[in-house]
């Protein structure tokens, strides 16, 4: 009887079958740097650093480098830079069947070549890894469906259709609800959204869409 018990308070102590909104996470701002905000140097080490601490929401802000190869550093600053592909292939490291989530936010300042580079490496590197959501927007998502995969974060107005394509959480505030709502964006959100990059990718306009930003 007791067995019984133990087993029940375990199931209820770690349920994998809940929302991710309903589960704290440890996340993390600026996470790529190594030191201050304005001088210190963009690194590998110091994001594996905090996915080793336990860091499960990083922030890696993007930016054109050379040759349409995007790096990440702190905008606006004197910031050395990274290579955002050598960043997405230190996530692999701290993703596995049994971890818990890794979301990744980007902090997105790159035109559309850039962005498409950003869609292959996250492709290219992460493979079945990279959880990638339904054309229409993902459904409730729940932490055993996403468990060790990398989930995507993103505005989806600024976003290229090839990377928009990979955005499972919007980083919005949809029309009529608070500041800091709720960051899940309709499923006829997403349809919009799709169909206005895919429009303005074919005018060769920047990519803009109906939803709202925070």
């Amino acid at each position: 009887a007791n067995a019984i018990l133990d087993a029940q308070a375990a199931a209820r102590e770690d349920p994998r079958d809940r929302a991710l909104s309903d589960y704290f996470i440890s996340a993390s701002h600026n996470t790529y740097l190594s030191g201050n905000q304005l001088t210190s140097s963009a690194s590998v080490e110091a994001l594996s650093h905090a996915l080793r601490m336990g860091v499960r929401v990083i922030e890696l802000d993007v930016s054109d480098g050379a040759k349409g190869s995007p790096i990440v550093k702190h905008g606006g600053t004197m910031t050395r830079p990274v290579l955002f592909s050598d960043c997405v292939a230190a996530l692999l490291e701290h993703v596995h069947e049994e971890t818990a989530p890794l979301i990744v936010t980007l902090g997105n300042g790159c035109g559309p070549e850039a962005q498409r580079e950003i869609a292959r490496s996250l492709r290219g590197i992460l493979g079945e890894r990279l959880f990638v959501p339904p054309p229409d927007g993902p459904s409730e998502l729940t932490f055993e469906a996403v468990a060790g995969r990398v989930l995507v974060r993103d505005k989806p107005s600024r976003c290229v259709p090839e990377l928009l394509a990979l955005v499972s959480i919007a980083n919005v505030r949809i029309a009529g609800t608070q500041k800091g709502g709720s960051s899940r964006v309709p499923e006829d959100g997403w349809r919009k959204a799709r169909l206005a990059a895919a429009a303005a990718a074919a005018a060769g306009r920047p990519p803009s869409s109906s939803i709202d930003e925070e």
